[in-house]
């Protein structure tokens, strides 16, 4: 939704955008349609089987790059053997692709249509893969990886553990995808151009990051990535009476709302929902819970549950709004970087249940900042501990001035979505001229490292002090044979 986001904006200055989407994600199509603009058309590829259950998605970050991989693998072969949708694109005219950074079969189309490509990047840039593909230094001394319980604050073997989990990370999953896709490439005849064998730099023009420094920890990012802001953020519109009733019912008792989500990416299990149910159901608070009837694993059904009268069960509701509703109070939330944003954006202070991805260094981050707590699946089995959670939130006002500190951090004159669309502009003004690339990639490690300057260095040192101790010694002994006296022999006759 961010590429559509940002194309909603091109649109509006006049450029056409054409959304390229799977024939098997009705949903997402459902979702673009909705989100409507002049300029857009929208094009479906055969992707038939593509379609997994969110509950496939491992919770190890290195087995769900491992699924990634597996469903990107599938979408490229799908993609590419449309051969009425890459004529069709062949023939439109494009001048400039904008692509999820995460979506390797974009980077394959990019290099089949031959056009400058400019990537969205809504995750975090602590993988490894955007270290090598951005030139994005990733200080692993002070910035927890993907799938760490850390923060900048590290012991030595916490940034032991953190260097390792960064090597896992590379060398299990990353490195397995790309090769996958760079088979692909040479599968179907085309260069794969975010990642070069030689020097494993992204051939982009350039990098849009959707995240915000209210939110990540510093770290230093090369001119070529762009940190525009969540660019889905924007205030808050009145919610249908209904929504607005509900969430409104508890303020005569002085209870404000809780909204819960647990997002796109992952779901809960069988268990970890009656958990839900029974710790939400304990609060005397109104409860709204997006809880889709297609999410539910297994065979159960929402006649399963047994449900307090606080809570109202919706297939899907407009988040943001949600959010900014004045009663809300809390938010419970797999920890999905958009999910946060919003949060963050509304001043609403967040139960964090991160799932998989980086959901679950989110949660910790939340906690770090202070304005959420965080939790781990596993901790829903605890009898009280998500309603306690809950009612913290709602209670301790540290929570709550956090929240509004982290949206004061958030304030920006110009919309994120302008900003991005700037970028874009600017590399077709430009026509696609990789300008911004660092020469990092041009060395080699130990070159980036300065291990041969230090190397040089220390055998100049080590030259300089070899001649300084050989010319001591020199003085040294001059200075011996100067001053002891010289013994008299006398001849006997």
């Amino acid at each position: 939704m961010n590429v559509l986001r940002i194309g909603q904006e091109l649109a509006a200055r006049g450029h056409k955008f054409l959304w390229i989407i799977s024939d098997s994600e009705p949903a997402s199509r459902t979702l673009v349609e909705s989100r409507s603009f002049d300029n857009l058309t929208i094009l479906e590829y055969n992707a038939k089987n593509e379609q997994f259950a969110k509950g496939d998605l491992a919770r190890d970050p290195v087995e769900f790059l491992r699924t990634m991989k597996t469903v990107q693998q599938h979408s490229a072969r799908r993609l590419f053997h449309d051969k009425v949708l890459l004529q069709h694109l062949h023939d439109a005219g494009i001048d400039l692709l904008l692509k999820d950074a995460s979506s390797r079969p974009a980077s394959l189309l990019a290099s089949f249509l031959g056009v400058p490509a400019v990537d969205v990047l809504p995750i975090p840039m602590s993988l490894p893969l955007f270290k090598a593909s951005y030139s994005v230094p990733h200080p692993v001394a002070y910035i927890p990886s993907v799938g760490t319980p850390f923060t900048p604050e590290m012991t030595l073997l916490q940034r032991v553990s953190n260097l390792a989990a960064s090597w896992a990370m590379l060398w299990f999953a990353e490195r397995p995808l790309l090769r996958a896709m760079g088979n692909l490439a040479d599968e179907f005849g085309v260069r794969y151009s975010d990642w070069h064998s030689s020097s494993g730099v992204s051939q982009t023009a350039a990098v849009i990051s959707t995240l915000d420094w209210a939110f990540e920890y510093p770290f230093p990012v090369p001119p070529k990535v762009h940190m525009v802001g969540p660019v889905l953020v924007s205030p808050a519109e009145p919610l249908p009476d209904e929504l607005d009733s509900f969430l409104s019912s508890g303020l005569n008792n002085g209870h404000k709302a809780v909204y819960v989500s647990m997002g796109t990416l992952g779901a809960l299990c069988q268990s970890e929902l009656h958990d839900m149910a029974r710790e939400l159901s304990a609060l005397p608070n109104p409860v709204l819970w997006k809880l889709p009837a297609a999410d539910l694993p297994g065979n159960l059904t929402l006649a399963n549950f047994s449900l307090g009268p606080n809570i109202k069960l919706i297939d899907w509701a407009p988040q943001n709004d949600v959010l900014g509703h004045p009663s809300m109070g809390a938010f419970v939330t797999q920890g999905g970087i958009n999910s946060i944003y919003e949060a963050m954006f509304n001043a609403v202070p967040v139960l964090v249940i991160g799932l998989t991805a980086d959901q679950p260094q989110n949660a910790v981050k939340a906690g770090y900042f202070g304005f959420g707590i965080p939790l781990k699946p596993a901790q829903l089995h605890e009898k009280n501990l998500v309603t306690a959670s809950i009612r913290r939130l709602l209670s301790e006002p540290s929570f709550k001035a956090n929240a509004t500190k982290m949206q004061r951090r958030m304030h920006w004159t110009r919309h994120p979505a302008e900003k991005a669309a700037d970028v874009v502009e600017k590399v077709l003004l430009t026509g696609g001229e990789d300008w911004l690339q660092t020469g990092q990639h041009t060395l080699t490690w130990w070159q980036n490292s300065l291990l041969d300057v230090y190397a040089a260095l220390s055998l100049v040192a080590a030259a300089i002090l070899s001649l300084v101790s050989l010319v001591c010694w020199g003085i040294y002994r001059a200075f011996r044979r100067a001053l002891v006296p010289k013994t008299s022999h006398v001849k006997q006759t």
